[in-house]
This record gives structure tokens, C-alpha cells and sequence, in this order.
């Protein structure tokens, strides 16, 4: 199955674009700040691509957030 279907990238991809939109950053200056292409970035806050964990910890230090805040709860 593609990449897009899988939930978890999903929900990784929707975390980012909450905490960014939250922030008052568009989609395009944080992908400078982070130093990643703007349509990778896009594709991953539309959950469509398996991040980097390099590029997760670019994108945290670029949010000022911790990339634990990116996954989805642990359902218990």
C-alpha cells in the first residue's frame, strides 16, 4: 500500500501542521527554516511520505517543540 494510507504518517503529518498553524507559520517559511523543499514538506504534513528522523528533529528545533509531540498517543 502507498505510503499515503498508512494512519500513523497521517496523524504525524497532521501534529506538525497543528503545532506550525498554532505557531502563525506558513507552510512555506517553515520549510526554509527547516531547510527541506516546501513540496516534501507539504507531503509530509499530508502524511505521504515516511520522515527522516533527521528531518523530524529539523522541524522540531524549527517549532520549538519537542518531536515526541508529533505521535499520536499510545492508546493504552
Amino acid at each position: 500500500r502507498g505510503m499515503a494510507k498508512i494512519k500513523s504518517l497521517v496523524q504525524i503529518g497532521s501534529r506538525i501542521r497543528a503545532i506550525r498553524e498554532a505557531r502563525g507559520i506558513s507552510q512555506e517559511q517553515m520549510a526554509m527554516d527547516a531547510g527541506l523543499d516546501r513540496a516534501y514538506y507539504g507531503r509530509i504534513e499530508r502524511g505521504e511520505v515516511n520522515v527522516a528522523a533527521l528531518n523530524l528533529l529539523k522541524i522540531a528545533e524549527s517549532l520549538e517543540a519537542e518531536v515526541g509531540e508529533f505521535f499520536p498517543k499510545r492508546k493504552r
